[in-house]
C-alpha cells in the first residue's frame, strides 16, 4: 500500500495514485469522476487521491475549502448511491505538497469488487453529455487510469483474496490443531448480529464476528462466484440448473452468508456472499476443465 509520504513525493500518477486539480462538491461531474476513481482504487487494492494537484504533480493552487470541510459520510453516501455498497474504508486528510495545502483521500481495499448499479452521467462545461461509468461495470486501475475491468483484473483480484483467505484459514487451523485431544468444534448457524460459537458446549459464550472477518470468510459475491465457476468447469452455464443449486447452498451457513442492509429488517435488502468452500459442492455437479 502506498504511504502518504510516498504519494506526496511523486510527480506522476500511478495505479495507486491519482491527481485532481480541483473538486467542486456542487458539480455532478466532479462527483462522478471521483467516485469512479475511489471505486477503481478500492477494487485494485487501495490507493490515494490527491486533490489540489495538477497533472504534472505540482500544487494547482485551487480553493479546496469545500472538500476540506466535506463530511466523509457524504462521500460514503455518494459511493452507495452508485454501487449499492456501504463502502467507508477511506479517510480525508489535509496535507502539504511543496509547502502548499492539498487534500488526500486515502482509499482502502474491498473484499468483494464494487459494481456500479447505475450510470454516472453528467453534462460537461461545453454542454455535452458524458458517461463516467456505465451501469453494471466494474472498474479497476490501469496505470494512471480508472477503466472497466479485464479478465486479468478479476484473476488478480481473486488471487489476492485467495491468498488472504488462505492465511486466515491457516491461522484458524493452527488453533484447532493445538486444541486438546478429543476436542470438538461446533459452528452454530450465523445470523446477522449473532455470534459464532466454536465449542462442544452449545451454551458456551458467543464470540462475535466483525464485518471485516465475515467478508474474509465469505469473500465471493455473485459475480465473483460465477466468474470462478466459469473458469473451473467446462459445462457451467447460468441456467435453471445453476439457480436451483445456488438456492440449495444459500441455505447452508458453511457456504453462504446473508448480509442484510438493515439487520433489524429481515424483509429488506440483502447481499449474499459465499465462501470458497462452496467449490466442494459444485464439484459434485459440474465437470472440471
Amino acid at each position: 500500500m502506498l504511504s502518504i509520504n510516498e504519494a506526496l513525493s511523486r510527480n506522476k500518477e500511478s495505479t495507486a495514485l491519482d491527481f485532481k486539480s480541483k473538486f467542486d462538491v456542487l458539480s455532478i461531474g466532479d462527483w462522478c469522476e471521483i467516485v469512479k476513481d475511489i471505486v477503481a482504487m478500492a477494487n485494485t487494492g487501495g490507493g490515494i487521491i490527491l486533490v489540489g494537484v495538477a497533472n504534472d504533480g505540482s500544487p494547482s493552487n485551487e480553493n479546496l475549502d469545500n472538500i476540506r470541510k466535506l463530511d466523509p459520510a457524504v462521500v460514503a453516501d455518494k459511493v452507495f448511491s452508485y454501487t449499492g455498497d456501504q463502502f467507508s474504508a477511506f479517510e480525508i486528510r489535509e496535507v502539504e505538497k511543496n509547502q502548499k495545502l492539498v487534500v488526500a483521500i486515502l482509499v482502502g481495499k474491498v473484499s468483494n469488487p464494487l459494481v456500479f448499479i447505475k450510470s454516472g452521467n453528467y453534462q460537461t462545461e461545453a454542454g455535452k453529455q458524458k458517461e463516467a461509468f456505465s451501469k453494471g461495470a466494474v472498474y479497476f486501475r490501469h496505470s494512471a487510469k480508472s477503466e472497466p475491468c479485464t479478465a486479468a483484473d478479476l484473476r488478480d483480484f481473486l488471487r489476492r483474496e485467495i491468498e488472504q483467505t488462505k492465511s486466515f484459514w491457516l491461522s484458524g487451523i493452527r488453533q484447532v490443531v493445538e486444541a486438546p485431544e478429543g476436542s470438538k468444534v461446533v459452528v452454530h448457524k450465523m445470523e446477522p448480529g449473532d455470534g459464532v460459537r466454536i465449542s462442544a458446549d452449545p451454551q458456551a459464550p458467543a464470540a462475535r464476528l466483525e464485518e471485516k472477518e465475515i467478508f474474509e470468510i465469505f469473500p465471493l459475491d455473485y459475480y465473483n462466484l460465477v466468474a470462478l465457476l466459469r473458469d473451473r468447469y467446462k459445462n457451467f452455464s447460468e441456467n435453471y440448473e445453476f439457480w436451483n443449486l445456488k438456492r440449495i447452498v444459500e441455505d447452508e451457513p458453511e457456504y453462504c452468508y446473508w448480509r442484510f442492509l438493515n439487520p433489524k429488517n429481515k424483509k429488506g435488502g440483502v447481499k449474499k456472499v459465499y465462501s470458497k468452500s462452496i467449490i466442494t459442492f459444485f464439484d459434485r455437479h459440474y465437470t472440471r476443465r
